[in-house]
């Protein structure tokens, strides 16, 4: 007959026979010795005796309720003896080393890479796959109906986090043994450095009053629970900014390259204008256009640019260096905005001051003439072929701005406008119209508008464009044309068979629009 004993072994009660306890009082008593002088040992102790008692609790049921000799043989077998205490424990030594092998993995939430829960790194862990693909995986379901979401809470709930150092080893599929979990101690022990950082946050920052609070004051379980679910809003609309601003970045980014010259261009299904066309149409030189464009980018990109990389840093775990460069991305962005902010005023200056130019043209037709003819004629200028993306931009555009531009010159569309008048006759106005940094050079581009209107009987030829020079620069240039019509008499468009081109079609369908 043995005597049994009942023992506490990491928190969990036993009952053991007296050879077996013995055994296991002499085995700890060396593990104490062996660890005495190593860096981290009560940790090591207690991991080791956390494994113990997993393994005395896998051994014990309702049939077997009794830890006896051979159980604890074969545990200290597995867990294997501390190495160099005497000549005995030398020999056996190598039961530790040949107990290197790999253990089947075991399913936990990983607590030392979590974003979240630990969910995504325990899985990653699991499989022995990049926990990047792992979350990649969870930020697509999350977009599928929200069942990223949903997998993740149960996961949360279901699977446990791994907290001892034995847990941690079965979550990598390494054996729970001495020389493994003395290992895995000693490389927490090593990097101390962001431990003691985050011990001095946790508490010698706080206020005295904070760090003698009651441990009932302590957050309960449900504000915890709450806490948590708070920062899983955060980061689900972390990642919703993340990837908006990814997208905005695509559609924006074709605006910011070269059109071969067009300051409007269709991409897919989309009107774009060539920021850096549009940009040299109105600076006049290489400095003054580096000076907006570059800012700009800047202005635009960098928030973008910081939201994706606060997201990804708060997904991937770098997010202390994801501040870093945040921070320097600030600078650069408020740099950028004092930059534009003296260029638009620079800017600003070469559209300080306009001049408007009206000619009136009287039409010379019989009283007994009741109605004009009106009819778009391209021949009357050098205008450039035009294909039909053109006719897109202008409609896009309602035909309120549309500028085209070859090597040499701009190209535009005029306005037409029309007036009932109590005169007698039918008259033409043309109102011409630019900016300039100085009433003179206002002048000068106005002077530089070429558009051509021919009469003949009672029919009048209208170009479609109006043309200036690309040496003026952009500076606002309208042409207005002002139809006045006796109120017993009328116009009437008349189509042009001629047309080829798609925009002329439209241009003189707005026409017909412009005119009662």
């Amino acid at each position: 007959m043995k005597k049994n004993i009942k023992v506490n072994v990491a928190g969990m009660l036993f009952n053991i026979d007296e050879d077996a306890y013995e055994m296991l009082e002499n085995y700890l008593n060396r593990l104490d010795r062996h660890f005495s002088r190593t860096n981290g040992s009560k940790e090591i102790i207690e991991d080791i005796e956390r494994g113990i008692a997993d393994m005395m609790s896998n051994r014990v049921n309702s049939t077997k309720t009794t830890i006896n000799l051979d159980d604890i043989q074969e545990i200290i077998k597995a867990m294997g003896e501390p190495g160099e205490i005497d000549d005995e424990e030398e020999n056996n030594y190598s039961h530790s080393t040949s107990s290197r092998i790999n253990a089947p993995r075991r399913l936990y939430r990983d607590s030392d890479m979590k974003v979240i829960a630990g969910v995504c790194s325990g899985i990653s862990k699991y499989l022995n796959v990049d926990v990047a693909w792992i979350r990649i995986l969870f930020v697509v379901l999350l977009f599928i109906s929200g069942t990223g979401l949903l997998i993740y809470l149960v996961l949360w709930i279901a699977v446990p986090e791994a907290i001892t150092t034995a847990q941690k080893l079965e979550m990598q599929g390494e054996p729970i043994n001495i020389d493994n979990i003395e290992k895995k101690i000693k490389e927490e022990v090593n990097n101390l450095g962001d431990q003691i950082t985050k011990i001095k946050k946790e508490h010698f920052t706080k206020k005295k009053s904070e760090t003698n609070t009651p441990r009932r004051n302590q957050p309960s379980v449900l504000g915890s629970m709450i806490a948590a679910l708070v920062k899983v809003v955060l980061v689900f609309f972390g990642l919703f900014f993340g990837i908006l601003a990814l997208i905005v970045i695509g559609f924006t980014i074709p605006a910011f390259v070269t059109a071969g010259g067009s300051l409007f261009f269709i991409l897919g299904d989309l009107v774009y204008f060539s920021i850096p066309e549009v940009l040299r149409s109105i600076t006049v030189n290489n400095s003054e256009y580096h000076m907006v464009f570059l800012p700009l980018i800047a202005i635009i990109f960098i928030p973008l640019i910081s939201l994706i990389l606060g997201s990804l840093g708060y997904l991937f775990g770098f997010r202390s260096e994801a501040k870093g460069i945040n921070k320097a991305l600030g600078i650069l962005w408020i740099v950028a905005v004092v930059f534009s902010v003296v260029s638009f005023f620079q800017i600003k200056n070469h559209f300080e001051h306009d001049t408007v130019v009206k000619n009136q043209i009287t039409l010379n037709v019989n009283d007994s003439t009741k109605t004009l003819y009106l009819r778009i004629a391209p021949s009357l200028m050098n205008l450039p072929d035009l294909d039909d993306d053109f006719a897109t931009i202008y409609d896009e555009f309602d035909g309120d701005f549309m500028v085209i531009k070859t090597d040499s010159t701009y190209y535009a569309a005029p306005k037409f406008r029309s007036y009932f008048t109590s005169d007698s006759n039918f008259r033409i106005e043309t109102v011409m119209k630019s900016h300039g940094e100085k009433p003179s050079i206002a002048s000068k581009n106005v002077r530089n508008i070429d558009y051509k209107i021919v009469t003949k009987d009672s029919v009048i030829y209208f170009s479609p464009l109006f043309s200036f020079p690309s040496q003026d620069r952009f500076r606002n240039q309208q042409v207005e044309i002002r139809l006045y019509v006796p109120k017993n008499k009328s116009i009437i468009i008349e189509e042009n068979p001629e047309l080829t081109s798609q925009l002329y079609k439209e241009i003189e369908r707005e026409l017909g629009y412009s005119i009662p």
